[in-house]
């Protein structure tokens, strides 16, 4: 009598195997204690025996195939004996690959899941963004300075509160307080991306890996921290360094 060969659980962890290679074809005489194919599990490669007296009549699953634990892999039995039957009971049984299961999963669960509602952004006030004593200037301005080496130190500001803005920057330059001619540019830099994405499957330990890291992401409440840096007096700083720093 036919008997089906079914992925084995290797483990108290495995819930699906990988079969990385067939050691009988089908035709081949089997007996207990031959090893019928290779199994990957979450944690080592294993051989999978055979514990029954026959002829391997089908193999059902191919090498490098993934499959959940308890799938069908093999059919053993009499030379001459019919296994149509069999056969249409594991179709039937919709016998899926791993692979192919999960990616119907996803499509399902994005499908019921609702879109996320957006959330308008916004942008906090200026003046929670810089300590007490601290410069306000406008980026244009603060790029000015940086390339006509002007100390942001030594202007008023004219704007909101003091800020810097591109006129005040632009009064300096016209009565000539401006302590170094403005720098040629730089010559642009191109840069060319030589990498090439490649996606390389997670097998057996790797994987059981990043399996638990998503589940400890999931599961286990996260916090992160962060704080603002004003940079204002660093600018300035820089500006004056570069004033008194000759060109090359």
């Amino acid at each position: 009598m036919a008997v089906k060969i079914s992925m084995p659980k290797l483990s108290d962890t495995m819930t699906e195997g990988k079969l990385i290679a067939w050691r009988k074809k089908e035709g081949d005489e089997v007996k207990p204690g031959d090893v019928l194919a290779e199994v990957e599990t979450d944690k080592a490669n294993m051989d999978l025996e055979s514990f029954d007296k026959g002829t391997l009549l089908k193999c059902l699953v191919k090498e490098n195939e993934k499959v959940r634990v308890g799938a069908v892999l093999a059919v053993i039995g009499d030379r001459k004996e019919n296994i149509d039957a069999i056969l249409k009971e594991i179709s039937g049984a919709a016998q899926v690959p791993v692979e192919t299961e999960k990616r119907r999963d996803g499509e399902t669960e994005k499908a019921r899941s609702p879109e996320p509602e957006k959330v308008p952004l916004t942008r906090p006030p200026e003046a929670d963004a810089l300590s007490p004593g601290a410069i306000r200037v406008s980026p244009l301005a603060a790029r000015m300075a940086a390339e006509h080496g002007i100390p942001l130190e030594g202007v008023r500001g004219s704007g909101p509160g003091g800020r810097i803005v591109k006129a005040d920057i632009e009064t300096v330059l016209s009565q000539g307080l401006h302590l170094q001619p403005k720098r040629p540019a730089a010559a642009a830099i191109q840069i060319v991306n030589k990498l090439v994405e490649t996606l390389t499957p997670l097998d057996g330990m790797r994987k059981v890996i990043a399996d638990r890291m998503t589940q400890a992401k999931q599961t286990i409440p996260h916090f992160y921290l962060q704080d603002r840096i004003p940079m204002d007096r660093v600018v300035g700083l820089r500006a004056a360094l570069n004033s008194r720093t000759p060109d090359r």
